[in-house]
């Protein structure tokens, strides 16, 4: 099998003349992934720059914890999509050059993305033994997360389902996690008071933020940071060449809808 170059040999597009960068798509075979460079290049560069304390203080019957933390999330990203990526229904169609889809990104339109956040966190705990045989735990955490930005406020999401336009740089959604109050209660027991017997309990709240990773794709490869040129039924005949030239005269744009006011999202856990 030889790699083929779905971009042609145009120097102006930024590939040398048979660059291996197609993939097909065949009903039936085994996808052929194209050579070097073929596949989507995505290059992530994560910082993440955190600062915890805790304190532990024990008085009577109380053993009481407190502490804290605070990150900051530095999420750099580029989606350079290079790859021509040709479908075909069935062999026959391959033979025949009748391909049932195309997409490619659009060379040079490309933005990096530096998205950023803020995770704040504080909790309080106290292990009350109100009897020699009975242990109590209670504890409450409070965890937010800011909502992602984008360094350069290069951000685009629909704000509805049936926008016709995209909403460009911050807010991104509003931040669900404001009132993100975790509470924790446990009990231990030891019924006959002679260590050989333990009955314990336990209930928990445990939030899941929205983080960076999370719109990492959503972020990158979409319009107007990035274009891609896709046709649903490319013509007879366009494979290997044709079908670039006529997706970007189709001028596809690719946007991305994320939920503008998410309720909260946690886990109940007990035991």
């Amino acid at each position: 099998a030889t790699a083929i170059n779905p971009l042609g040999a145009d120097p102006s597009l930024g590939f040398a003349p048979g660059s291996n960068i197609g993939e097909l798509q065949i009903t039936g075979l085994t996808t052929f992934a194209g050579g070097l460079n073929s596949e989507g290049t995505y290059a992530y560069h994560y910082n993440t720059y955190q600062f915890y304390d805790d304190l532990f203080w024990t008085r009577g019957t109380h053993s009481f914890k407190f502490g804290g933390s605070i990150e900051r999330v530095q999420s750099n990203e580029l989606g350079s999509t290079t790859t021509g990526y040709f479908v075909f229904g069935s062999f026959s169609n391959f033979l025949q050059n009748i391909p049932s889809t195309y997409s490619s990104a659009v060379p040079g339109a490309t933005t990096p993305m530096y998205l950023r956040q803020t995770i704040p966190a504080i909790y309080a705990q106290d292990d009350w033994h109100l009897r020699r045989n009975l242990t109590l735990n209670l504890g409450l955490r409070y965890e937010m997360a800011s909502v992602p930005t984008e360094a350069h406020n290069n951000l685009s999401v629909l704000p509805s389902l049936g926008a016709t336009a995209p909403h460009l740089g911050s807010p991104y959604f509003s931040n669900p996690t404001k009132r993100d109050f975790s509470p924790r209660i446990g009990i231990a027991w030891d019924p006959f008071g002679d260590g050989r017997t333990a009955i314990r309990a336990a209930y928990g709240i445990y939030d899941t933020l929205p983080l960076t990773y999370q719109f990492s794709l959503l972020a990158l490869n979409t319009e107007p940071y990035a274009l891609t040129a896709s046709l649903a039924k490319p013509p007879k005949g366009s494979f290997p060449s044709q079908a670039y030239g006529l997706a970007v005269d189709a001028q596809t744009l690719r946007n991305v809808y994320i939920e503008q006011h998410p309720h909260r999202s946690y886990v109940e856990q007990w035991s």
